[in-house]
């Protein structure tokens, strides 16, 4: 080979090294651009204002830790929690929700003035629980009421003994203790080792200071805020984080479903509108009132009444 074709191959294979190593380069910056940089770990905010778990507020609150769970670059979550609880099933299924969400990531709840009955049973279903010194904390019990039954009509037949009532009172009853001992149950095999209380003292359904609640095991600790935020990236595993509002991103997620639904943009008043109207429906009072009809025709011969349960705590009136 001449000098000339070895000095050629000697350039062609390093300008071939040179791509290479260019190409390694840009695969591992644009790795990591889009690891540190694009999508830098973040810790979910999810606020919870002074809430009755219905209904509405809970398929709202589903939502909210929906995209949280479903958000990669979210490492960790802080429910910031203020209620007395509401709905049996609703209240069940925020804590199903937030029990699943911890299987996948930190979840830290931060309680703001209550964290009561229902509201308690959400939170047991985080890692932990933080609420503040002059928080109220507990009241795990089971509220109840049920109809009257129906005048007896000679229109109206039903099969079976129960099938006009749906049993007798004492039958209510008897489901609003087994409700009530699940309840218990529940707090027993989440809060493990940590719970300073029998089944018998969690049965008195008393409401605690954030202080007294310390002390019995209801919660983890006492803080803020800032100090469950801390807490949840330090689960996580991370230091260097930025806070994301789940509460803006699960409306703005109602709002793009809206436009693909309708076909059409909402400009700034109306979203402000719908986004307000979401909030009034999410966070209203409880639904369901004892007495209500659900979906029956206006004719039908009797008012239907199904029984209620409430895991709500109730303040004391003079």
């Amino acid at each position: 080979m001449s000098r000339f074709s070895r000095f050629l191959a000697e350039v062609i294979g390093r300008v071939v090294t040179a791509l290479v190593l260019i190409g390694i380069g840009l695969a591992a910056g644009y790795g990591i651009y889009f690891r540190w940089v694009e999508d830098d770990p973040k810790i979910g905010i999810i606020d919870i204002p002074f809430t009755v778990i219905s209904d509405d507020s809970a398929t709202f609150i589903v939502e909210m830790i929906d995209f949280a769970r479903e958000d990669d670059s979210i490492k960790g979550v802080v429910i910031k929690l203020n209620s007395p609880g509401g709905g049996v099933a609703a209240s069940e299924k925020l804590f199903f929700e937030t029990e699943r969400l911890r299987r996948e990531k930190p979840v830290i709840i931060s309680v703001a003035d209550l964290a009561a009955s229902g509201g308690y049973m959400m939170s047991i279903g985080a890692n932990e629980i933080i609420a503040r010194p002059g928080s109220f904390v507990g009241s795990i019990g089971v509220l109840t009421t049920f109809g009257s039954e129906p005048p007896p009509s000679e229109t109206l037949v039903g099969t079976g003994p129960a099938k006009l009532t749906g049993g007798a009172p004492r039958t209510f009853l008897a489901q609003l203790e087994l409700i009530k001992k699940s309840f218990i149950e529940n707090v027993v095999t989440q809060r493990g080792d940590a719970l300073n209380m029998s089944r018998d003292e969690i049965a008195e359904a008393r409401i605690y200071t954030g202080m007294e609640a310390l002390r019995l095991g209801l919660i983890d600790s006492l803080g803020t805020d800032s100090d469950a935020i801390e807490r949840a990236a330090k689960l996580a595993g991370i230091s260097d984080f930025t806070l994301v509002n789940v509460n803006v991103e699960a409306l703005r997620l109602r709002v793009q479903q809206f436009e693909r639904v309708f076909g059409t943009s909402l400009d700034g008043d109306g979203e402000v509108r719908l986004q307000v109207d979401t909030l009034a429906r999410a966070f209203s009072g409880p639904q369901a009132q004892a007495g209500v009809q659900r979906g029956v025709p206006p004719d039908f011969p009797i008012d239907v009444e199904i029984p209620q349960f409430f895991y709500l705590y109730v303040a004391p009136t003079q």
